[in-house]
């Protein structure tokens, strides 16, 4: 019997990457995810062309936006679910046995 295979995915940049889908024109650009509510917004998540500018998670929202060309959007927890749904369905295409924990 062979050896078993396990495979172990950190989505370092989740959110940002789940906010970009659908939306390819943004994909090289910095991008800050915002969560929290006004006037407490934080930097949340974000990609590397953010985090290459100097952006940072805790971030305020002030702070994001002195970025230039910075794009901000709003946490969607419901896109994020989604696109996390996507990529189990995904892996259940290649392995019976997927646990996200």
């Amino acid at each position: 019997m062979p050896a078993p295979l396990y495979l172990c995915l950190h989505l370092r940049d989740f959110a940002a990457q789940a906010a970009l889908g659908g939306r390819p024109e943004l994909r090289n650009r910095p991008l800050a995810i915002l969560a929290g509510s006004p006037p407490q917004e934080y930097v949340f998540g974000m990609n590397d062309a953010a985090r290459q500018q100097g952006a940072a998670p805790g971030m305020s929202r002030v702070q994001a936006e002195s970025f230039a060309g910075m794009t901000i959007l709003p946490r969607k927890r419901t896109r994020e679910d989604k696109a996390f749904a996507e990529l189990i369905a995904l892996a259940t295409r290649y392995s019976p046995r997927v646990q996200a924990i």
